[in-house]
């Protein structure tokens, strides 16, 4: 998980499958438990709306799908609907829900970028 804000350091991974795009975003990693991710559900569906789509009206469904798939992370999440990028394949836009989990904590209502292993 990176903390969208401003720190100096800015953070990438390779995402959207074959696409193999590499977004940055500034802020602050945060390693999260593998056991959140249950599948990777969006392999397939990344970031851009298609035919006269709307892109946030797009990636709220890619989302929501992706949360609908792994519960842990919907437990604790939810989709961030002030993120203006594109949603990829291990590119997450969340913002985080009051948790009792003690890393998620100090972070309860700010905006996050989930970010794993890319499927290629």
């Amino acid at each position: 998980m990176i903390v969208r804000k401003a720190t100096g350091f800015q953070w990438s991974n390779q995402v959207g499958g074959t696409a193999c795009s590499h977004p940055v975003v500034e802020g602050i990693f945060i390693p999260l438990p593998r056991e959140w991710f249950e599948v990777n559900s969006i392999e397939n569906d990344w970031g851009h709306a298609k035919g006269e789509g709307d892109l946030k009206a797009h990636n709220k469904e890619v989302v929501k799908r992706f949360l609908d798939k792994n519960s842990e992370i919907q437990k604790r999440f939810v989709f961030d609907e002030d993120f203006n990028g594109n949603v990829a394949e291990a590119w997450v836009p969340l913002k985080v829900k009051s948790s009792e989990d003690e890393i998620l904590k100090p972070f309860f209502g700010q905006s996050v970028v989930v970010t794993y292993e890319n499927s290629d």
